[in-house]
C-alpha cells in the first residue's frame, strides 16, 4: 500500500504526506528542485519525487528525528546542520538498535549551514534559517520568491515535542522571535505536521504559550491514552498552541 499523499502546495510546489502523519514538501525551480525531509522511509518517496519531477534534486532535512530523517537512505546526499548528525548517527530517539542503520547513511550527510541559499533557477532560491529550540540543529527553509517557509517542527497545530535531551524552550522562543524578525519576507508557514499552511501569525501564539509552559503559568495533564507509555510527557495545550514537555 502507498503511504503517500500528495498535494499542491502553490507555485509548482507540492505537499508529499506519509501515512496521514508527517508531511515532505518538493519545490521545484527552472533548473533543479528541493525535497524537505525525507519522512518516515516506510515507503518509496524517492520514487514519488521521480514521479513529479526529472529535475536535479537538492534534498535538505530540517532536522534529525525520525520522522523527518527516516527516508535518508534513499538519497544520494542529504543536508542537514552538523548539530544534528551526532543524534541522527545514533538512531535518535530509537535506540541503539537503529544506530547501525542510521551509520551506513553517514557518507550521504553534508552539512548545511544558517544563510546557505539552494538556487533553484528561475527566480526560486530558498535559504536556511537555524531555528534550533525543538532540536538544537532545526532548520527552517524560506522561500522569498513564493514568501513561504517550510518550518520542520518549529510552526505546528499538533503538540510540538518539547521533553527529552536537545529540546530547549529558550531556544525555541528565540527562534520564534527570529522568524517574527522575517515576517516581511513571507506570508505562510508548511509546517511538517497538522494543518498546512497555516499563516505567519501563528509564530506569535506558540512563543506567547511557550513563554507561560518554560515559566510554569501553563498547567501540563496526561497524555491521551495510548501514548503515555510511549512518550514520557505532560500535555500543555493552550488556545493556539499545544507542546508535549517535561
Amino acid at each position: 500500500m502507498n503511504p503517500y499523499k500528495v498535494f499542491d502546495a502553490g507555485d509548482g510546489a507540492r505537499r508529499i504526506m506519509e501515512n496521514d502523519m508527517v508531511s515532505a514538501y518538493l519545490v521545484c525551480g527552472a533548473e533543479r528542485a528541493l525535497l524537505v525531509d525525507t519522512g518516515l522511509g516506510t515507503g518509496d518517496l524517492a520514487g514519488i519525487v521521480r514521479s513529479l519531477t526529472a529535475l536535479p534534486l537538492t534534498v535538505v532535512c530540517t532536522h534529525a528525528d525520525p520522522d523527518h530523517a527516516g527516508g535518508i537512505a534513499q538519497f544520494d546526499e542529504v543536508g542537514m546542520h552538523p548539530a544534528e548528525f551526532a543524534y541522527h548517527l545514533h538512531g535518535g530517539p530509537r535506540g541503539a538498535e537503529h544506530a547501525e542503520a542510521a551509520a551506513e547513511t553517514a557518507d550521504r550527510l553534508r552539512p548545511v549551514w544558517e544563510g546557505d541559499v539552494f538556487d533553484l533557477g528561475g527566480g526560486t532560491a530558498l535559504e536556511a534559517v537555524l531555528s534550533p529550540g525543538h532540536t538544537p540543529g532545526s532548520l527552517a527553509l524560506l522561500d522569498r520568491a513564493r514568501r513561504a517557509i517550510y518550518t520542520g517542527d518549529t510552526i505546528s497545530t499538533s503538540p510540538i515535542f518539547m521533553f527529552g535531551a536537545g529540546r530547549d524552550f529558550r531556544a525555541y522562543i528565540a527562534s520564534l522571535e527570529k522568524l517574527e524578525g522575517l515576517r516581511g519576507a513571507f506570508d505562510v508557514c508548511w509546517p511538517a505536521h497538522g494543518e498546512a499552511p497555516q499563516d505567519a501569525g501563528r509564530i506569535a501564539a506558540l512563543k506567547a504559550f511557550a513563554g507561560k509552559v518554560l515559566r510554569g503559568e501553563a498547567e501540563g495533564g496526561p497524555l491521551p491514552k495510548g501514548m503515555a507509555l510511549e512518550y514520557p510527557a505532560k500535555l500543555y495545550v493552550g488556545k493556539d498552541a499545544a507542546f508535549l514537555a517535561d
